[in-house]
């Protein structure tokens, strides 16, 4: 805040004066810092994993819905599956595994489009390829009753799966 002095012969002198008090952020900063916030809580990078199924042996199976996309009568959605131990394959272990898979919500199938392998579990640790000749032919078939496809099938295409 500033105040005006003045002097013997009329000039101005401005003095500023800071007096003791807590810093008060202008109605600008509130929302700078508000959209900041947001912005962080919606980044990409945090996925909405859901988990849609637990295996015998303590496996979990997670779909992310958030992420979603229909065409027509086809969806596909990012897949999780969370390894209670590491998994070697030709040397290459991992311990989760990601994949986008693509859904017929009409005909019950289901096709593989992509896998991505991770260290640790969810997701987390380093990034592994792994050659396709040691992973397999990529699944491409009727979704099976009572499976962690079946849970995410039900999920990606939003109805239940008849029997």
């Amino acid at each position: 805040m500033a105040g005006q002095h003045f002097s013997k012969d009329n000039r101005v002198n401005i003095v500023w004066k800071f007096g003791p008090g807590p810093f008060l952020p202008t109605e600008h900063m509130k929302k700078t810092i508000l959209v900041l916030l947001l912005a962080a809580m919606s980044s990409g990078a945090i996925a909405e994993w859901v988990k849609t199924f637990a295996g015998v042996d303590g496996t979990g199976y997670y779909s992310n819905p958030t992420n979603i996309n229909m065409d027509g009568q086809k969806a596909t959605m990012w897949t999780m599956v969370d390894y209670i131990r590491e998994i070697k394959v030709g040397g290459i272990r991992y311990r989760s595994l990601q994949v986008l898979m693509e859904y017929d919500c009409t005909l019950f199938r289901a096709k593989t489009l992509e896998a991505q392998y991770f260290t640790g579990p969810l997701g987390g640790g380093e990034r592994v390829r792994i050659p396709a000749r040691l992973t397999g032919t990529p699944y491409q078939g009727e979704v099976p009753s009572n499976s962690p496809g079946e849970k995410a099938w039900e999920l990606a295409c939003g109805k239940i799966k008849p029997n």
